[in-house]
Protein backbone atom coordinates (compact mmCIF):
# COMPACT_ATOMS: atom_id res chain seq x y z
CA UNK A 1 0.00 0.00 0.00
CA UNK A 2 3.13 2.65 1.20
CA UNK A 3 4.34 1.85 -2.36
CA UNK A 4 1.25 2.62 -4.39
CA UNK A 5 1.21 5.77 -2.63
CA UNK A 6 5.00 6.53 -3.33
CA UNK A 7 4.10 5.44 -6.24
CA UNK A 8 1.18 8.25 -6.87
CA UNK A 9 2.56 10.61 -5.14
CA UNK A 10 6.19 10.44 -7.55
CA UNK A 11 4.23 10.17 -11.11
CA UNK A 12 2.02 13.34 -9.90
CA UNK A 13 4.95 15.18 -9.28
CA UNK A 14 6.65 14.21 -12.34
CA UNK A 15 3.50 15.33 -14.41
CA UNK A 16 3.73 18.53 -12.62
CA UNK A 17 7.27 19.29 -13.34
CA UNK A 18 6.94 18.04 -16.74
CA UNK A 19 4.05 21.02 -17.87
CA UNK A 20 5.53 23.34 -15.86
CA UNK A 21 8.50 22.77 -18.06
CA UNK A 22 6.18 22.83 -21.20
CA UNK A 23 4.37 25.86 -20.32
CA UNK A 24 7.78 27.53 -19.72
CA UNK A 25 8.45 26.53 -23.02
CA UNK A 26 5.60 27.88 -24.73
CA UNK A 27 5.07 30.92 -22.65
CA UNK A 28 9.17 31.95 -23.26
CA UNK A 29 9.20 34.28 -26.26
CA UNK A 30 10.35 32.62 -29.56
CA UNK A 31 13.62 33.34 -31.12
CA UNK A 32 13.39 34.34 -35.01
CA UNK A 33 16.03 32.30 -36.60
CA UNK A 34 18.02 34.35 -39.35
CA UNK A 35 20.10 37.51 -38.93
CA UNK A 36 19.49 39.04 -42.37
CA UNK A 37 16.83 39.80 -44.85
CA UNK A 38 16.61 37.84 -48.30
CA UNK A 39 14.21 38.78 -50.13
CA UNK A 40 13.59 36.04 -51.92
CA UNK A 41 13.90 33.14 -49.29
CA UNK A 42 10.72 35.25 -47.49
CA UNK A 43 8.74 35.16 -50.96
CA UNK A 44 9.25 31.85 -50.53
CA UNK A 45 8.46 31.39 -47.06
CA UNK A 46 5.23 30.42 -45.24
CA UNK A 47 3.32 33.62 -43.89
CA UNK A 48 0.68 33.54 -40.83
CA UNK A 49 -1.13 36.72 -40.52
CA UNK A 50 -2.55 37.92 -37.35
CA UNK A 51 -4.63 40.87 -36.29
CA UNK A 52 -4.89 41.45 -32.05
CA UNK A 53 -6.39 43.63 -29.73
CA UNK A 54 -4.61 46.52 -28.17
CA UNK A 55 -3.62 45.08 -24.38
CA UNK A 56 -5.85 45.75 -21.28
CA UNK A 57 -4.11 48.38 -19.99
CA UNK A 58 -2.54 50.96 -22.62
CA UNK A 59 1.63 51.18 -22.58
CA UNK A 60 3.25 52.98 -25.54
CA UNK A 61 6.20 50.32 -26.03
CA UNK A 62 3.89 47.97 -26.16
CA UNK A 63 5.43 45.74 -29.23
CA UNK A 64 5.03 41.64 -28.94
CA UNK A 65 8.78 41.76 -30.55
CA UNK A 66 10.88 41.88 -27.19
CA UNK A 67 13.73 44.41 -26.60
CA UNK A 68 15.74 41.16 -27.30
CA UNK A 69 14.42 40.32 -30.54
CA UNK A 70 12.08 37.88 -29.97
CA UNK A 71 8.33 37.09 -30.71
CA UNK A 72 6.00 36.81 -27.87
CA UNK A 73 3.80 34.57 -28.98
CA UNK A 74 2.16 33.63 -25.62
CA UNK A 75 0.93 37.33 -25.71
CA UNK A 76 0.04 37.32 -29.15
CA UNK A 77 -2.14 34.25 -28.62
CA UNK A 78 -3.93 35.62 -25.33
CA UNK A 79 -4.64 39.01 -28.15
CA UNK A 80 -5.74 37.19 -31.07
CA UNK A 81 -8.39 38.21 -33.23
CA UNK A 82 -7.98 36.45 -36.63
CA UNK A 83 -5.36 34.82 -38.52
CA UNK A 84 -4.96 33.71 -41.78
CA UNK A 85 -2.17 32.04 -43.83
CA UNK A 86 -1.51 34.52 -46.70
CA UNK A 87 -1.27 33.00 -50.71
CA UNK A 88 1.78 33.37 -52.39
CA UNK A 89 0.68 36.01 -54.36
CA UNK A 90 -0.34 38.00 -50.93
CA UNK A 91 3.02 36.94 -49.61
CA UNK A 92 5.26 38.59 -52.58
CA UNK A 93 3.31 41.44 -52.38
CA UNK A 94 3.66 41.74 -48.72
CA UNK A 95 7.33 41.46 -49.11
CA UNK A 96 7.52 44.77 -52.01
CA UNK A 97 5.30 46.27 -49.44
CA UNK A 98 7.61 46.47 -46.49
CA UNK A 99 11.24 45.95 -48.65
CA UNK A 100 10.44 47.08 -52.18
CA UNK A 101 11.54 50.42 -53.28
CA UNK A 102 8.55 52.34 -51.65
CA UNK A 103 8.03 56.43 -51.33
CA UNK A 104 8.93 57.63 -48.01
CA UNK A 105 6.10 58.16 -45.34
CA UNK A 106 5.88 60.87 -42.76
CA UNK A 107 6.96 60.61 -39.54
CA UNK A 108 5.27 58.90 -36.63
CA UNK A 109 3.35 60.15 -33.78
CA UNK A 110 2.48 56.70 -31.78
CA UNK A 111 3.21 52.94 -31.85
CA UNK A 112 0.09 50.65 -31.35
CA UNK A 113 0.21 47.78 -33.63
CA UNK A 114 -2.86 45.95 -34.42
CA UNK A 115 -0.93 43.29 -37.36
CA UNK A 116 1.91 41.14 -37.50
CA UNK A 117 3.03 38.53 -39.97
CA UNK A 118 5.14 35.92 -38.64
CA UNK A 119 7.11 34.57 -41.83
CA UNK A 120 8.34 30.60 -41.67
CA UNK A 121 11.16 29.04 -43.22
CA UNK A 122 10.56 25.41 -44.93
CA UNK A 123 12.28 23.89 -41.44
CA UNK A 124 9.07 25.53 -40.06
CA UNK A 125 11.00 28.05 -38.03
CA UNK A 126 10.37 31.77 -37.59
CA UNK A 127 12.64 33.74 -39.90
CA UNK A 128 10.81 36.94 -39.93
CA UNK A 129 8.46 39.26 -38.44
CA UNK A 130 6.67 42.80 -39.34
CA UNK A 131 4.39 44.11 -36.83
CA UNK A 132 2.83 47.19 -38.33
CA UNK A 133 0.33 49.91 -36.67
CA UNK A 134 -1.41 51.72 -39.50
CA UNK A 135 -2.65 54.51 -37.12
CA UNK A 136 0.64 55.84 -37.57
CA UNK A 137 1.82 54.01 -40.23
CA UNK A 138 4.74 52.44 -38.77
CA UNK A 139 6.75 49.10 -38.87
CA UNK A 140 8.77 47.02 -36.19
CA UNK A 141 10.68 44.50 -37.91
CA UNK A 142 12.64 41.37 -36.83
CA UNK A 143 15.24 41.15 -37.70
CA UNK A 144 15.78 45.11 -38.53
CA UNK A 145 16.27 46.24 -41.40
CA UNK A 146 18.77 49.12 -42.73
CA UNK A 147 18.53 52.55 -42.23
CA UNK A 148 18.07 52.95 -46.23
CA UNK A 149 14.99 51.05 -45.71
CA UNK A 150 13.26 53.14 -42.81
CA UNK A 151 9.93 54.64 -43.32
CA UNK A 152 9.51 53.46 -47.04
CA UNK A 153 6.42 50.98 -46.70
CA UNK A 154 3.45 50.67 -48.84
CA UNK A 155 0.92 51.23 -46.09
CA UNK A 156 -1.51 50.86 -48.64
CA UNK A 157 -1.01 47.44 -50.01
CA UNK A 158 -0.30 45.77 -46.66
CA UNK A 159 -3.97 47.20 -45.59
CA UNK A 160 -5.16 45.70 -49.10
CA UNK A 161 -3.20 42.49 -47.89
CA UNK A 162 -5.10 42.69 -44.48
CA UNK A 163 -9.09 42.29 -46.12
CA UNK A 164 -7.91 40.00 -48.83
CA UNK A 165 -6.60 37.25 -46.38
CA UNK A 166 -9.58 37.77 -44.18
CA UNK A 167 -7.66 39.24 -40.82
CA UNK A 168 -9.45 42.59 -41.72
CA UNK A 169 -8.44 46.51 -40.23
CA UNK A 170 -9.13 47.83 -36.62
CA UNK A 171 -12.14 49.62 -37.99
CA UNK A 172 -13.50 49.64 -41.33
CA UNK A 173 -12.13 47.97 -44.03
CA UNK A 174 -9.06 48.61 -46.53
CA UNK A 175 -10.65 51.05 -48.74
CA UNK A 176 -11.67 53.10 -45.37
CA UNK A 177 -8.44 53.15 -44.55
CA UNK A 178 -6.92 54.45 -47.69
CA UNK A 179 -9.72 57.04 -48.15
CA UNK A 180 -8.91 58.44 -44.58
CA UNK A 181 -4.77 58.61 -45.63
CA UNK A 182 -5.74 60.46 -49.08
CA UNK A 183 -7.58 62.77 -47.14
CA UNK A 184 -5.23 63.41 -44.68
CA UNK A 185 -2.68 63.68 -47.63
CA UNK A 186 -4.50 66.09 -49.30
CA UNK A 187 -4.58 68.62 -46.13
CA UNK A 188 -1.54 68.65 -45.59
CA UNK A 189 -0.61 69.54 -49.28
CA UNK A 190 -2.97 72.69 -49.31
CA UNK A 191 -1.44 73.80 -46.16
Amino acid sequence: MKFLATATLCSILFLSCSKREIVATIEAPLPIADSHIDESSLKAAKVVGYRFASPEHFDPSFSLITQEGRLDFATLERLKLTQATLTSTQVSRLVDAVYGPNSKTGPSACYDPHHIFLFYNENNLLVNVVEVCFGCKNLNLQPEINEQQWSRHDFRELARICDEAGIGMESGTAEDQIRFWDEQEREFDSE
